[in-house]
């Protein structure tokens, strides 16, 4: 693996790790939704921020956000004003734990008592007490990653009865869009961090009958591949995505959409 590759990789456990203080304000402050979605958190592309979503405070609405090229958590109100920061490089998560409840009660008059996010994730190690410093070069990676992904994601809505949005979710800090095809088929496209499956983050596709993963025969890919017995049909990893046109993830992605709707 090389070193570019290797600093991605940390800088998205980083950046997961910083976005559970905006999924944990949905947990702690909405009311809870059957999937669980009022914890999840949107990229903002123009702005280049994860932003989670509007709460009730002491005084109108406001968000928290996450802001990866300042590497600060920002209260924001509606008009998109400033309310209260905090930088994370090089200041430990007690510190970062302090400020997100004592933010929380200023401005939404909520005294919450603790950060404890373990029922909501798939026991989650992140290996760090400090937020360390991270190389620039690996934020705008994945700035470029998750923006040009979440952009060719969202061509399946070409696909979809009806139009979906891309969200981060926090057990796994994918960026997933899910829409049915038709009354029994469904694709998932998403972003995921480095796992099994490939050891940098890659963008992925898969379908699905009925809640059940679609089988697939074996397809042949000049970019990007389709792993066999994995769940996730077509993923194209970041080494290979890094410097491909814009238009070629598009094509490729809805070209293998094709291939799973008319296996």
């Amino acid at each position: 693996m090389n070193e570019r590759v290797s600093a991605l990789n940390a800088t998205d456990v980083v950046f997961h790790r910083a976005s559970l203080y905006i999924s944990k304000i949905g947990f702690a402050l909405l009311e809870e939704r059957g999937d669980q979605s009022q914890n999840n958190v949107g990229w903002n592309i123009e702005r280049k921020r994860i932003e989670g979503r509007w709460v009730e405070g002491q005084v109108g609405e406001f968000r928290l956000t996450f802001d990866p090229i300042d590497y600060e958590l920002k209260w924001e109100n509606r008009s998109r004003q400033l309310v209260d920061r905090i930088g994370l490089k090089n200041t430990s998560i007690a510190d970062v734990d302090h400020w997100w409840l004592t933010s929380t009660h200023a401005i939404c008059g909520v005294e919450l008592h603790e950060f404890n996010f373990s029922n909501h994730t798939r026991d989650i190690h992140f290996g760090f007490d400090v937020f360390p410093i991270l190389h620039r070069q690996a934020i705008l990676d994945w700035i470029q990653l998750r923006s040009r992904g979440e952009r060719a994601l969202l061509q399946l809505n070409n696909l979809f009865t009806e139009t979906v949005r891309v969200r981060i979710w926090p057990n796994n800090f994918h960026s997933e869009i899910t829409g049915q095809v038709d009354e029994f088929l469904s694709l998932k496209g998403g972003i995921a961090l480095a796992d099994d499956l490939n050891r940098s983050p890659y963008l992925y596709l898969n379908g699905y009958i009925a809640n059940q993963p679609k089988a697939l025969p074996k397809i042949e890919a000049s970019f990007g591949h389709w792993p066999q017995g994995s769940p996730s049909g077509y993923i194209i990893p970041f080494e290979e995505y890094l410097n491909a046109p814009f238009q070629q993830i598009v094509d490729s992605i809805l070209n293998a959409a094709d291939q799973i709707v008319n296996s």
